[in-house]
């Protein structure tokens, strides 16, 4: 049904969703409430960044800027930028056509002793297509949180049967430590350890 939505209404409506996802779990992970308008704002800066990312040819340069100083904060799928009048919005950059990036982020609650992943999936027009949450009931060391979101984000996409992955998280120990050589016998180093092995399909990045 959304598919069949005039594009700008997808947009609105992708980027509503993906606001209300955040809203709930700043409530749930970090006992954050906002207004109805602060959820209303985020999408709207949401909308205001992919159209700023998807500008026409003749200020492809200034894109190009853009993307690049991204890549060098470590390649963050999703780059923070600070608001005067809120907190910081999300800046997100879509994969090469005919692919789908999958964003992995895990959140750290001290107060009420849980750990969750997030994981949302979205296609080369930066279109919503799935989205999960995980909670454990314990605090998970940061390292070990983020390796078991890759590792859940992995097999979630097998489950589903997608391939042509992006998989991106901010993350850069657990980036660092997929792509080293070097032999870790810690919790945190099996758990990689297990991302490597479900990660076989040459059409998946990590990044």
């Amino acid at each position: 049904m959304l598919q069949n939505l005039p594009p700008n209404i997808q947009q609105r409506i992708a980027a509503i969703c993906w606001s209300l996802w955040k809203h709930q779990n700043l409530k749930i992970w970090e006992n954050v409430t906002e207004s109805s308008a602060q959820v209303v704002e985020r999408a709207r800066h949401i909308i205001e960044d992919w159209q700023e990312a998807n500008l026409p040819s003749q200020t492809a340069p200034l894109q190009e800027a853009a993307q690049q100083q991204a890549a060098n904060t470590l390649q963050h799928s999703v780059q923070p930028q600070n608001s005067p009048t809120g907190p910081a919005v999300p800046q997100w950059f879509p994969p090469s056509r005919g692919r789908f990036k999958c964003n992995i982020d895990a959140d750290f609650s001290e107060q009420f002793q849980r750990t969750g992943i997030r994981m949302c999936l979205r296609d080369d027009s930066g279109t919503f297509v799935l989205a999960k949450v995980m909670p454990f009931d314990q605090v998970y060391l940061v390292a070990v949180g983020e390796a078991l979101g890759l590792y859940h984000a992995i097999q979630w996409m097998q489950d589903m049967q997608f391939d042509n992955i992006d998989f991106e998280l901010d993350s850069k120990i657990t980036r660092d430590a997929f792509h080293s050589i070097m032999t870790d016998i810690t919790k945190f180093g099996n758990i990689i350890d297990e991302c490597r092995e479900q990660f076989s399909l040459p059409s998946q990045t990590l990044g």
